[in-house]
């Protein structure tokens, strides 16, 4: 029996749900020009788990030889962490920034990384919170604030990173800049070891973030 052919008229309505599956499969990326600036706000999350890492915005200056990154970062149900600073613990927010070539049909590229990470302490005898990014603290100075919030949302409300990729980007291919932070315990009181020989060292469940993009040069 011949096959029937589809009627016209439901042909705009297949191909919308076609195109409805492949973005679902294939999501469109953001296109990039060289020179290109891209702000993206990262909405706050509903929960407010002990530690846990947010992303509140990113800009993204994308060139063939670099990528140029400001952003801010977040830390959210600061008061068990609070207490645990004051009790002795010193923690650590590390993980960095990538800089990945989509590929389809294998594990993506990894053209750039740079790693990133604070130790984040309680100082006893001037009852201030300090924050140090580890590489770029000289003379032992470190940010510091009676109030962890107010420490951590100084510090870090314009952070600035320069992704070297290891080839210049091409035409038409898609890329993504990934973040990956975790906050963990650096040293920790002797009342809390035993607690954590059998628990993990991470505070806060693994954060990342991922911005695509397409490169096209003018």
């Amino acid at each position: 029996m011949p096959e029937r052919a589809v009627p016209l008229r439901r042909a705009p309505a297949i191909c919308a749900l076609l195109l409805w599956i492949a973005a679902g499969i294939f999501p469109i990326p953001l296109a990039g020009a060289a020179g290109a600036e891209t702000e993206v706000k990262v909405g706050a999350a509903s929960s407010s788990r002990p530690g846990e890492i947010q992303l509140r915005r990113a800009r993204f200056t994308v060139a063939a030889e670099q990528i140029t990154v400001n952003y801010q970062l977040n830390l959210k149900g600061l008061i068990p962490i609070r207490d645990q600073l004051r009790d002795g613990a010193r923690m650590t927010i590390e993980g960095g920034i990538r800089l990945l070539r989509r590929n389809l049909l294998r594990p993506n590229s990894e053209l750039a990384f740079l790693p990133l990470a604070w130790n984040l302490r309680h100082d006893p005898l001037t009852r201030e919170f300090l924050l140090v990014e580890v590489g770029k603290a000289e003379n032992g100075q470190a940010a510091r604030a009676p109030h962890l919030g107010a420490l951590l949302q100084e510090a870090w409300k314009d952070l600035y990173a320069v992704l070297l990729p290891e080839m210049p980007l091409e035409d038409d291919e898609t890329y993504i800049v990934r973040f990956d932070f975790v906050l963990k315990y650096a040293e920790v009181p002797p009342w809390l070891e035993k607690a954590l020989f059998f628990w993990s060292w991470e505070l806060s469940p693994k954060f990342s973030h991922e911005h695509t993009f397409t490169w096209q040069a003018d």
